[in-house]
């Protein structure tokens, strides 16, 4: 089982055109290298102590409990979805849950911060999830970092 959520949708260069995105389903399954690009963000002229104080906001804001900030933030996991399935004289229930792990590095003159959510059900990991839930659960993750730093 696999997060599911409505998003936008990410284009992937189509061997038609090289500059022609091609249209990816939100239940795509996200690559490694996606997960990467969405997660990392570059700060210009800000301290390590400014992006780890909004990072933590964020995560609050957003519902997690941050476990620790030191030497990276990372939350206890949240309960995101919950679905039942009915069989025939039972029913499953499956619980899935987000936890994150966000490093901040100086990088030039600013810093890059770099998240990575880790998604189970029931407890068990996730190996993949789909592009959409992670185009919406970064963007969610990242405009909340962004609205926690103090304006310059």
């Amino acid at each position: 089982m696999v997060l599911v959520a409505a998003s936008l949708t990410v284009g992937c260069r189509s061997s038609r055109s090289s500059n022609v995105p091609e249209a990816r389903s939100p239940r795509s399954v996200a690559t490694p290298a996606e997960l990467a690009e969405l997660g990392t963000r570059h700060y210009a002229d800000r301290t390590r102590d400014e992006v780890v104080a909004a990072a933590v906001t964020a995560l609050k804001v957003l519902g997690y409990n941050v476990v620790t900030a030191e030497p990276r933030i990372r939350t206890a996991p949240l309960d995101v979805a919950a679905t039942a399935v009915r069989g025939n004289t039972t029913a499953q229930l499956y619980t899935e849950s987000v936890s994150w792990d966000i490093d901040v590095t100086p990088d030039g003159p600013g810093v890059t911060l770099r998240a990575t959510p880790h998604a189970t059900v029931n407890g068990e990991p996730m190996t993949q999830v789909y592009i959409g839930w992670a185009e919406k659960t970064f963007g969610r993750l990242m405009s909340e970092v962004d609205g926690s730093l103090a304006p310059r």
